[in-house]
């Protein structure tokens, strides 16, 4: 979603058919109350400023999990009787890895991942090695590769290098481990 820098609230509306979408939109809700009736009232505005086709096309919607969401799903759900609303599963895992993050081995585990980003990205030669590791490592890969879509893949991560965590949003902290891990074979080859 967005984010304001002057701490307006914003509710984000992506509403998606199979052919693409047919609606996106932004309202400022900074003065409105929270509550499942506001929410589920703002979607159902929404909605019928769609067309027929669009609006009887909607059958999932998704939203972040606070309380007055839940209890709009349910409001949404006995007016729009086609439609069936939940949770967002990428927001509940980054709020899950949120929580992993405050433990006191991954903290210790972030720390030493940091101490490597910044000894590998920071050293032009050290780096300069690691590039030919991971360029080396994906082209064996690409060559054992049995289809198009394995090489592809090999081919796009022959640039990869290690991930910096930005924010604490999305999985960030996720990020820099697995790319640690992904990247291990080239790591231990520049070592």
């Amino acid at each position: 979603g967005y984010k304001s820098r002057k701490n307006l609230k914003y509710n984000n509306f992506i509403m998606v058919t199979a052919a693409g979408p047919v609606y996106l939109g932004l309202r400022d809700v900074t003065s409105h109350a929270a509550t499942g009736e506001a929410t589920s009232e703002e979607f159902s505005e929404i909605m019928a400023s769609l067309d027929d086709r669009h609006e009887q096309a909607i059958i999932l919607g998704i939203t972040d999990t606070p309380s007055a969401n839940r209890s709009a799903w349910k409001l949404l759900m006995a007016t729009h009787k086609r439609q069936f609303w939940i949770g967002c599963m990428s927001h509940e895992v980054s709020l899950l890895m949120g929580d992993i993050g405050r433990l006191d081995f991954t903290k210790r585990l972030r720390v030493a991942c940091m101490k490597l980003y910044k000894w590998v990205m920071n050293h032009s030669f050290i780096f300069a090695v690691f590039q030919k590791k991971v360029e080396a490592h994906y082209t064996a890969k690409m060559q054992l590769a049995k289809t198009a879509q394995e090489r592809k893949a090999c081919s796009n991560r022959k640039a990869m290098v290690l991930y910096k965590p930005g924010d604490t949003r999305m999985l960030s902290v996720f990020k820099l481990f697995f790319r640690i891990l992904m990247l291990m074979p080239p790591l231990v080859a520049m070592f």
